[in-house]
Parts: structure tokens; C-alpha cells; sequence
């Protein structure tokens, strides 16, 4: 069963925090993300191992988890949906592992922020205990080919091609650079010198030898 993050108004909140219990033992982790380094738009899955250390019972009800900016760490940023669990009372010494997932929105942006994470149980009294509270990271997904920066490279090479060609353009027309004159035909000449004695008599004696 899943709940708003509004059931629970702030005096709640206080009231539970004065009555944590040292007996319930929390630890957090993430094991997709163990360098706690999360995509932004992708859920956390966060894991959350619970040990009964006292020897009355209780049950494990729910988790709640919010994001806060890193200068100010008890405040509020954003408020992950609730989750409520009904596993069995747990005993003295007895364990349960707790699964908590959290969708994160496409418009956070990759930053640090300050993650908490409460589980709350309930014996004779409703308990909340912190289970994580440190700082994490999100980062944008890393792309094979990043085509939006191919563009802005595309786009800041044409700019400067046209700059470097009006510059150009401009010192031609000031006469401060000439413009490169055109290389000069070069006349191939044939080797074979009968091509030389044409219409002359040594051309004619030529041909009259032939004849």
C-alpha cells in the first residue's frame, strides 16, 4: 500500500523523532548505485536492513524519503512518496530486509543533494528511526554519441569560418592583403623537331626524299 508524504504533518514528524528507539537497528544501501551516484529521471532503489536489538517486538510499517539542498541539509526539496509495508511483528534479534523504490523527476538537476530516509515501526508506540542520511549525486546519462554537442561544435565552426571569411573579404578590399595572381600557362613543347620545319625548305627537301 502506498501513502502521500502529506499524511504526515510536521508535528507527527517531531513527535516521532523524540520517541526513536535505540533498539531498532537500521542500515542502507544501494546496490545499484553503491558509489551513490543516481541518473536523474532513473528511480533508486534503496535496500534497508532491519534488526530488532531490544527484546520487545515490532512491526516494520513504513518508509519515507526526501531530498534537501546540501547547504541546508534539514530542510525540504522534494518529498518522495511513502511506502507502507505489513510484514509480521519481528522478535528479539530477528531481521527483515525492506525494499524502497523512488522515481526521480526529469527536471532535477545533476547536482549533489542531502538523501533522508526514515523508517518508521510501530510496537507499543510508533517509532521513527533515521536509516540514511548523507549526501548523493546525480548525474546526467552518459551518451554514445552526444548530438547535441556534435551541433554546437557544427554550429561554432561555421561562425568562425564565416568571421575568417569577412575579415578575409575586408583586407582584400582595403588592399591590405592581394589577392593571389593566377599561375601563367606554361606551352608544352613536342620533342619531335619535324614539327619545327614545317612550311620551311628544309620541310619541303624532307618530304621530297620520302617521295
Amino acid at each position: 500500500m502506498i501513502f502521500s508524504a502529506r499524511l504526515f504533518s510536521a508535528s507527527v514528524v517531531l513527535a516521532l523523532v523524540g520517541c526513536a528507539a535505540a533498539d531498532v537497528e537500521v542500515k542502507a544501501w544501494f546496490p545499484d548505485s553503491p558509489s551513490l551516484e543516481f541518473v536523474v529521471g532513473q528511480p533508486i532503489t534503496a535496500i534497508l536492513g532491519v534488526r530488532n536489538n531490544g527484546p520487545e517486538g515490532f512491526n516494520v510499517t513504513a518508509v519515507q524519503g526526501n531530498l534537501a539542498l546540501v547547504t541546508d541539509p534539514s530542510g525540504n526539496v522534494f518529498n518522495f512518496t511513502g511506502a507502507a509495508y505489513q510484514y509480521p511483528e519481528m522478535g528479539a534479534d530477528e531481521e527483515v530486509v525492506v525494499q524502497y523504490i523512488m522515481p526521480l523527476p526529469q527536471n532535477l538537476p545533476p547536482r549533489d543533494f542531502y538523501l533522508s530516509l526514515k523508517l518508521f515501526s510501530q510496537g507499543e508506540d510508533i517509532l521513527m528511526k533515521q536509516a540514511f542520511n548523507e549526501t548523493i549525486s546525480f548525474v546526467e546519462e552518459s551518451k554514445l554519441i552526444d548530438f547535441e554537442l556534435l551541433g554546437l561544435y557544427a554550429i561554432f565552426i561555421a561562425i568562425v569560418a564565416v568571421i575568417v571569411y569577412s575579415v578575409y573579404s575586408y583586407a582584400v578590399g582595403q588592399g591590405w592583403v592581394k589577392k593571389p595572381k593566377a599561375a601563367k600557362k606554361t606551352e608544352v613543347r613536342t620533342s619531335d623537331k619535324s614539327e619545327w620545319l614545317k612550311g620551311t625548305i628544309a620541310d619541303k627537301n624532307k618530304s621530297s626524299k620520302q617521295n
